[in-house]
């Protein structure tokens, strides 16, 4: 194993040559946010084989996303906001 992500990859996205952008649903995962609770969003480092949490306030079950021509990753759709 190199590195742990921190949550499972529902979405993943190469964002730069060296970062990963991976989108998981509402689960329990390891990574947590600052409150406790569990991110569903990180920004994974492939150099260093590190994550770092983002924040993100919508569950992202069941949506979808992609690139627009300008690079803008839109993800839309999902479950319930959350709650806490």
């Amino acid at each position: 194993m190199v590195g742990l992500t921190g949550v499972a990859a529902q979405h993943i996205a190469l964002v730069t040559p060296k970062k990963m952008l991976i989108i998981d649903k509402a689960e329990n995962n390891p990574a947590k946010l600052p409150n406790g609770m569990a991110a569903h969003t990180v920004e994974y480092d492939l150099e260093t084989n590190k994550y770092r949490v983002l924040d993100v306030a919508t569950n992202t079950f069941c949506s979808g996303g992609g690139f627009l021509p300008n690079g803008t990753l839109i993800s839309a759709g999902g479950a319930e906001s959350r709650v806490g």
